[in-house]
């Protein structure tokens, strides 16, 4: 499902939001409550093709959230593109919103590899260390899985 965009000269294409994505190091995750309130909490996460893989703990608000709605929406901003610029009160930036569904990863053999993904991204080059403690720490951990529905993404660049 394709959302439309207010400011379509900031518009980027899908293949830059996804390269935005790629490259920043948190996002927030948007949920619902049950109760209808919005909640927002921000993680680190790993993208692999349309997926992007997060863990958490075993419980809380996130998850109790997820079971009462899969539906969400994921944010990252681009750190290294953001630049104030005081004397035009603008600010330049690259961001990416996606919106999609969230699953817990039930499988060993998904949970693993999705784990696998995480340490692939943060921390490769200690691979055979990361394989051992994903090993060690699967059952102590949630992995979430979200199925990219739509990207955009957009920039002020000047």
């Amino acid at each position: 499902m394709q959302r439309e965009m207010r400011r379509k000269d900031r518009l980027i294409t899908a293949e830059e939001a996804y390269e935005i994505l790629d490259k920043c190091e948190y996002g927030v995750l948007g949920t619902v409550c049950p109760d209808g309130t919005p909640y927002a909490v921000p993680l680190s996460y790993a993208r692999e093709d349309n997926v992007i893989y997060m863990h958490c703990a075993t419980e809380g608000r996130k998850l109790e959230n997820i079971a009462f709605r899969d539906q969400v929406c994921f944010t990252v901003v681009s750190a290294e593109d953001v630049e104030l610029k005081p004397e035009s009160f603008g600010t330049l930036f690259a961001s990416v919103m996606v919106f999609g569904r969230v699953e817990v990863v039930e499988s060993d053999e998904d949970k693993i590899h999705g784990l696998e993904v995480l340490v692939k991204k943060w921390h490769n080059e200690y691979y055979e260390k990361g394989m051992k403690y994903i090993m060690a720490a699967k059952d102590k951990t949630v992995v979430l899985k979200l199925t990219i529905e739509d990207i955009s993404g957009k920039a002020r660049r000047k």
